[in-house]
C-alpha cells in the first residue's frame, strides 16, 4: 500500500484492483483527478490560489517524506528551484518550480510498505505524482497515483483517494464542469432539473455522478450524505427530491430516469441519443437490500460497491493532462528555458545533452505504459469475444426453448404477452419479452420520450411483430416466413417499405443513421419503416425506421414513432 495514502484509510475503503494471475510486470494507475481550484474562494485571485495550492501541496509532500524516512525536506537556496532527494531503501523525491511557466510538480518514489495488518507487498513500488499551473486566471491541479508490480507480486492492488485531494478540496474547492462538493446536490425544481441535465451532457465533465432518488416518504436506501464525502474530489452525488424525480422523469423519459429510491449512475461523456441506458446502470431498492459485499449486506454494502466504481473510473480513464506540467514534462521545458538562456556553447553542449538523457528516459517510460495498455486491450478483446460468442449461445439457447415451450403449449408462446400500459412502460416491456430478438436503440428511446401517435396499441403490435414475424423471415425459421409475415401486416393495416428514398437519404443522411448499439462503434443505415398514414400530424402518423442486424441475429429499432424528415416535407 502507497504510504502517501495511510493518512486517508479511514476516508475510503480499500478494494482489490486486480487478481494476482492477472498481473504481469507493469506499471498501472491506482487514482488519477484533474480538477480546477478555487471554486471555494471566490475572493483569491488566480495567483493567490496558485500560492495557496502550492504551499498546501508542499506540506503535504513534506509529511509523506517524513513519514516514509524520518527526514525533513531542506530549505532551498535563494533561487533554487529544484529539490532531489533520495533515501536507502528507495525513497525518491523529486520537487521542481518553473516560475515563468506558474507550474509547480513533485514526484514521490518509494517501495511497498506494511498497511494496517497486511505487510508490504515483495517486488511493489509507488509513485506519485503532483502538479499546479496557473494559466490565464485559472489554475489546475492533477494527481495520479502508479503502481509497478513485478510478475511475482501476489496480493491485489488497492485503489485509495491521497488525502492531498481532501485538503486541496475543503481549502480552495475544486471543480469538475462545476464544484465538486463533499456534500449531495439537492434537485427539487425544474431550474434544477434543467441544470442536472445540462452537467450529465457537458463533455468537460470527467466524473461520475451517482443520482440517489428518495421514496415517497422522501427517505433514501442509500445515504447520499455518506456517499458524498467518500466520493468528494472524483465523484458528484445528486439527491433527487420526489417532485424532482417526477420532473427528472418527464423531462428525460422513463429508460433513463430515477425515482423511488432507486439509484443511477450517469458515466462521462453522455450522450442521449448515441448511448443505452444500460451503460448508465440504475439499480432498484430491492435489489440494492439485497446486495452483498464481503460481510455487508444491503444498502451499506451497495454504497461501498459504488465507491469501489468511482474509484476504479478514476484509476482507467484517460485523462488530458494540458495544461499541466508532471515532472517528466516540467525536466523537458526547464532544459528548453536552460537553452534559451545558455550564455556559451560549453553551457549549450552540457545542457542539450542532460535534455536527450531525459527524452530517452521518457521514451522509455511511454514504450512501457503503451505495452502496459497493448496488454490490456488484448485481455479486454479477449473477454469481449469471449461475451460474443456466449450471448450467440444464449440467443440460441433461447430460440429453443421458446419452440419447445411452443411445442408443449400447443400455441405460439408469443401470443400470451400482456399488453404494455403506455409509451413510458414499452422500453421495459420489450427488454422483458423480447431480449434477444428486438432492441429499442438509444435514440428510439428518445423517440418514445415525446410519442403521440393516438393508437399505441399499433405501435406495439407493429414491434411485437418485428420480433416475431419479421425475425423469422430474416431467420428463415419456417418455410412460410413470407407468407406469415405479408399476413402479419395486412392484419394490423400496416405497410413495410424502405427506410428512405435515394435523395431524401443524401440529403438528411444522420436522420436515417445511428452509432451500432452493440458497441462496434460504426454507424448503421435504417433499412426498413413500418408505416401507416401519410399526414405530417405527428398523432395521425406511425413510423418505426428499422434494420436487421445479422450478426447478434435481431432487429434494431432506429426511431419511433414519428415521421422522418424527407425531401418533400
Amino acid at each position: 500500500m502507497s504510504q502517501v495514502e495511510s493518512g486517508d484509510h479511514h476516508e475510503l475503503p480499500t478494494f482489490t484492483m486486480r487478481t494476482a494471475q492477472d498481473f504481469r510486470p507493469t506499471t498501472r494507475p491506482t487514482f488519477q483527478i484533474k480538477a480546477q481550484l478555487g471554486s471555494g474562494c471566490a475572493s483569491l485571485t488566480s495567483q493567490e490560489v496558485m500560492d495557496q495550492a502550492t504551499g498546501i501541496a508542499l506540506t503535504w509532500v513534506k509529511t509523506s517524506w517524513r513519514r516514509m524516512t524520518g527526514q525533513g525536506l531542506p530549505i532551498p537556496l535563494p533561487g533554487e528551484s529544484t529539490i532531489q532527494l533520495e533515501s536507502p531503501g528507495g525513497y525518491r523525491l523529486q520537487i521542481l518550480t518553473l516560475t515563468q511557466r506558474m507550474s509547480w510538480c513533485a514526484r514521490l518514489e518509494h517501495p511497498d510498505l506494511p498497511f494496517g495488518e497486511r505487510p508490504a507487498v515483495a517486488g511493489r513500488a509507488w509513485a506519485t505524482e503532483v502538479a499546479l499551473r496557473e494559466v490565464e486566471g485559472v489554475t489546475d491541479f492533477g494527481l495520479r497515483v502508479l503502481c509497478t508490480s513485478h510478475e511475482f507480486s501476489q496480493a491485489g492492488i488497492s485503489l485509495t483517494r491521497p488525502r492531498i485531494v481532501l485538503d486541496l478540496s475543503s481549502r480552495l474547492g475544486m471543480s469538475d464542469a462545476r464544484p465538486l462538493l463533499g456534500v449531495p446536490w439537492v434537485i427539487s425544481t425544474d431550474a434544477d432539473v434543467e441544470e442536472l441535465e445540462t452537467y450529465l451532457l457537458s463533455t468537460a465533465r470527467t466524473v461520475p455522478v451517482i443520482a440517489v432518488s428518495e421514496d415517497y416518504s422522501g427517505e433514501c436506501v442509500v445515504d447520499p450524505d455518506w456517499l458524498a464525502r467518500k466520493l468528494q474530489g472524483f465523484g458528484t452525488v445528486v439527491r433527487l427530491s420526489f417532485p424532482g424525480a417526477r420532473a427528472w422523469t418527464t423531462r428525460v423519459g422513463q429508460p433513463w430516469s430515477v425515482y423511488l429510491g432507486a439509484v443511477r449512475t450517469y458515466n462521462p461523456g453522455l450522450r442521449w441519443n448515441d448511448h443505452s441506458p444500460l451503460s448508465h446502470p440504475r439499480a432498484l431498492p430491492d435489489s440494492i437490500l439485497a446486495w452483498v459485499n464481503g460481510t455487508l449486506t444491503g444498502s451499506r454494502a451497495f454504497s461501498k460497491y459504488l465507491v469501489y466504481m468511482a474509484a476504479r473510473h478514476a484509476a482507467y480513464r484517460r485523462i488530458n493532462w494540458e495544461p499541466l506540467l508532471f515532472m517528466s514534462e516540467a525536466r523537458r521545458e526547464a532544459s528548453h528555458i536552460a537553452v534559451l538562456q545558455s550564455s556559451n556553447d560549453a553551457e549549450l553542449v552540457t545542457t542539450l545533452k542532460a535534455q536527450v538523457q531525459e527524452l530517452q528516459e521518457d521514451l522509455a517510460k511511454k514504450d512501457k505504459e503503451f505495452e502496459n495498455w497493448f496488454q490490456e486491450h488484448e485481455r479486454l478483446d479477449e473477454q469481449c469475444e469471449r461475451l460474443t460468442q456466449e450471448n450467440g449461445q444464449m440467443s440460441f439457447a433461447l430460440d429453443s426453448l421458446r419452440m419447445q415451450l411452443a411445442e408443449k403449449l400447443g400455441a405460439d408462446p408469443d401470443n400470451q404477452i400482456p399488453p404494455p400500459v403506455d409509451y413510458g412502460d414499452l422500453p421495459d416491456w420489450v427488454v422483458l419479452h423480447f431480449s434477444g430478438r428486438l432492441l429499442l436503440s438509444p435514440r428510439a428511446l428518445q423517440g418514445l420520450k415525446d410519442a403521440v401517435y393516438e393508437k399505441f396499441d399499433l405501435v406495439w403490435k407493429g414491434l411485437a411483430a418485428l420480433a416475431h414475424e419479421y425475425r423469422d423471415l430474416r431467420l428463415g425459421a419456417k418455410e412460410n416466413s413470407n407468407e406469415l409475415w405479408e399476413a402479419k401486416l395486412v392484419n394490423l393495416g400496416l405497410e413495410c417499405e424502405n427506410a428512405v428514398s435515394e435523395t431524401s437519404r443524401g440529403k438528411y443522411a444522420d436522420e436515417y443513421e445511428i452509432f451500432d448499439p452493440f458497441g462496434s462503434g460504426k454507424k448503421r443505415a435504417f433499412e426498413r419503416d413500418l408505416k401507416k398514414g401519410n399526414s405530417r400530424e405527428a398523432r395521425h402518423c406511425l413510423r418505426i425506421y428499422f434494420y436487421w442486424d445479422d450478426e447478434h441475429r435481431q432487429v434494431v429499432i432506429g426511431w419511433l414513432p414519428s415521421h422522418l424528415t424527407i425531401t418533400t416535407t
